[in-house]
């Protein structure tokens, strides 16, 4: 599976998916929920502009090409090595998550590399609450606190295992407005 993918041949390859929405800029995301893991695909024209794979079970920890051509172990190490080009946080009733992006090193794609935690995704951490270092970085953005934003920024990155992973053209705004809450991950699956 490639960003570039026509969404015929992943059907092929797939199956069809067991929901689909429909997002601002006329992208399409699919949902495919398998028991190891759930794979959201999003495409815009009948071509793959972007995947997000969320671990579900201990068991499943790819080993994927980060964005500077270098090994990265989901569940067993902490976010990518260099500061992210972009990233998002927030935590509410609803859902938590921290995601970042890097651009690829080969800038001729245009590929960004996506890394975050979600509060239904795997824990692959159980030594520490993930969660509550999510929310403290959350809250110290909200408070407008500087100083505590860049400390709390730094604690979710290099104790937060990152719970999903992707490549796409997309910037992280559209990605994260296809993150289901916890309530419709349950609803749907």
């Amino acid at each position: 599976m490639h960003v570039g993918n026509s969404l015929e041949y992943l059907h092929e390859l797939l199956g069809h998916s067991q929901v689909v929405r429909h997002l601002k800029n006329e992208t399409k995301v699919e949902y495919y929920y398998r028991k190891k893991f759930l794979l959201m695909l999003f495409s815009k024209r009948d071509r793959v502009n972007a995947y997000i794979v969320i671990p579900l079970t201990e068991d499943f920890k790819p080993i994927i090409d980060d964005a500077d051509d270098k090994k990265f172990h989901v569940g067993k190490q902490t976010f990518f090595a260099k500061a992210p080009f972009e990233y998002d946080v927030v935590s509410s009733n609803q859902i938590q998550y921290y995601i970042e992006s890097k651009e690829a090193a080969d800038k001729r794609f245009h590929l960004s590399y996506y890394a975050g935690w979600v509060n239904y995704g795997y824990n692959y951490n159980s030594n520490i609450d993930e969660a509550k270092y999510v929310f403290i970085y959350y809250k110290s953005l909200v408070m407008d606190d500087e100083e505590k934003n860049i400390i709390n920024k730094k604690k979710v990155r290099s104790n937060v295992y990152p719970n999903f992973y992707g490549v796409g053209e997309l910037k992280l705004a559209i990605i994260t407005e296809a993150l289901l809450t916890e309530k419709y991950f349950k609803q749907y699956f």
